[in-house]
């Protein structure tokens, strides 16, 4: 027979864990960036041509806006460059980087790459912007035919879950609270706002192998225009 002060406790217990159970998934899906990627926008020479969009997309650990696609039309003739971008926001700084996304976007994904740093034309300490050069899984082996690389909202750039949370930490310095018991439980009750791990991922790519330099210098107007 059960004790009177049994039923209570044992429904109590219950509820608790029913509860645990659902913030546990609340808490733990990475919601949808808030960024947007423009629908068009201008190139110095180059014609921008809108070809396709995706919706975003949500996950556990890592989520993407609306996915968009241009294609580079070079003025003066050149070979045309296709370009992507996409919001992507990590559930949390380790989980924001580029070498995450291909599961949930098969476009960005890059065997072998080598990531190159790029000194800064400011004068702050903040971490030097990062890129990432590579080929597309299809493309002819030793070519380089992509780039990428993520921009935070301040204007850095990284690829690796350390160089986007030292871009974001630098820019955002609240997000240098300690994450304490205490810290996360007032983010959880709306008493100190959460730090989100978002940036703008971005890929440039060529139908043939190209020059590194070439693919440099569009970044840096595709980066100046963004």
């Amino acid at each position: 027979m059960t004790s009177p002060l049994l039923r209570p406790l044992l429904l109590l217990l219950a509820g608790l864990t029913a509860g645990a159970t659902v913030l546990k998934g609340l808490t733990l899906a990475a919601p949808l960036p808030e960024r947007q990627v423009p629908a068009s926008f201008r190139l110095p020479g180059y014609r921008v041509v809108p070809i396709g969009s995706r919706a975003g997309r949500g996950g556990r650990d890592l989520s993407h806006g609306t996915l968009r696609r241009f294609q580079l039309q070079p003025t003066n003739g050149a070979p045309a460059l296709g370009l992507l971008l996409v919001p992507v926001l990590g559930r949390t700084s380790e989980d924001l980087q580029l070498a995450s996304l291909p599961a949930l976007l098969p476009e960005f994904a890059l065997p072998k790459r080598q990531l190159r740093e790029l000194d800064r034309a400011d004068a702050t300490d903040s971490p030097p912007d990062q890129l990432a050069l590579g080929r597309g899984p299809a493309d002819p082996p030793g070519a380089i035919t992509r780039l990428q690389t993520c921009l935070t909202p301040g204007g850095r750039s990284g690829v690796t879950n350390g160089a986007l949370s030292s871009a974001l930490v630098f820019e955002n310095r609240a997000a240098r609270v300690h994450y304490t018991l205490f810290t996360k439980f007032k983010r959880l009750i709306g008493l100190l706002p959460n730090p989100r791990w978002e940036c703008l991922a971005v890929q440039l790519q060529t139908s043939s192998p190209a020059d590194r330099q070439r693919l440099e210098q569009v970044w840096k107007q595709v980066k100046a225009s963004l």
